[in-house]
């Protein structure tokens, strides 16, 4: 209640004891005439009539008064309960406002809530993606560096065959009794080698090419799958905020509840208005726990 309407409420009062004070006689002459038949007609002396009639009127004067007074203050009362009601409905109004903001939060970080989820889902599908094609990556790279160490061998091989063909065909032409099929066959041998090393040469620039494309896609899918580490560290970081943020509001709006909107006459029954605020509350909690959950 306000200091203002207090002091107000005990001006009026005291300005109507003042009035009362200062008016003249509330009892009217009709009222004292009448007084004065009902004296008169007692079987007392001068005196003793006169006594009785001086009470009779001021009971008479001190009943106005009373009247007046109650007038007054029930006035008063009524101003109270009303600018009381008023206080109620307008703090029930604005917290009924506060709490249907609470809702929508709630509604707005479940949406936000879900769709971390859902980012988180497709971050970790994708990162499992990304490690499996880098396994894969490594076990072809690590396929095509046995490739070329065979090859490597292969070549040292050959060439170490075409050298000892080489001695032999110099051998056989600078001997004293050559031999031209012998030295036709040596010919053809060399020719063979050379063309293996030929091939060998070439398949191995093809591999060393395979493995420098799968090295440079797996150095592109490790980065890849680093930054969506990165992501996924993130969204994890960004659903406990959300998740943090939707507790908060959901305690805090178990705990406000709804006051509900007091009516006049209402201020009799404190056990119903009570039980209109249990209900209240506990139909928020269950819509709150609701939305909470979804």
């Amino acid at each position: 209640m306000k200091k203002q309407t207090i002091y107000k409420i005990i001006c009026g009062l005291m300005m109507s004891s003042a009035l009362i004070a200062s008016n003249d006689d509330p009892v009217t002459p009709k009222a004292k005439a009448a007084i004065s038949r009902q004296v008169a007609a007692l079987p007392y002396s001068p005196f003793s009539k006169g006594v009785i009639e001086q009470d009779l009127i001021a009971q008479e004067r001190q009943k106005k008064q009373d009247m007046v007074l109650q007038a007054q203050a029930q006035k008063a009362q009524e101003e109270l309960t009303r600018e009381a009601e008023n206080k109620r409905r307008k703090e029930a109004e604005q917290h009924q406002k506060e709490l249907e903001d609470l809702h929508k939060q709630l509604e707005a970080l479940n949406v936000s809530k879900t769709a971390n989820e859902s980012e988180l889902i497709s971050l970790r599908s994708n990162l499992e993606s990304l490690r499996v094609q880098n396994e894969t990556l490594q076990a072809d790279k690590k396929k095509l560096e046995e490739e070329q160490t065979r090859i490597n061998d292969d070549i040292r091989t050959k060439t170490d065959e075409i050298t000892k063909l080489s001695t032999d065909l110099i051998t056989a032409q600078t001997a004293s009794d050559q031999d031209s099929t012998k030295i036709h066959e040596l010919l053809e041998n060399l020719k063979n080698r050379k063309h293996v090393i030929e091939t060998l040469s070439k398949s191995l620039t093809e591999t060393r090419e395979q493995y420098d494309a799968k090295s440079k896609e797996l150095s592109k899918k490790t980065i890849e799958a680093t930054e969506l580490e990165q992501k996924l560290k993130t969204s994890e970081e960004k659903l406990k905020q959300t998740q943090e943020k939707l507790s908060t509001v959901k305690d805090h709006v178990f705990k406000t509840g709804v006051t509900p909107v007091l009516v006049p006459g209402a201020s009799s029954a404190p056990s119903g208005n009570s039980a209109i605020k249990s209900t209240q509350s506990n139909n928020n909690r269950k819509n709150i726990t609701a939305i909470g959950d979804e």
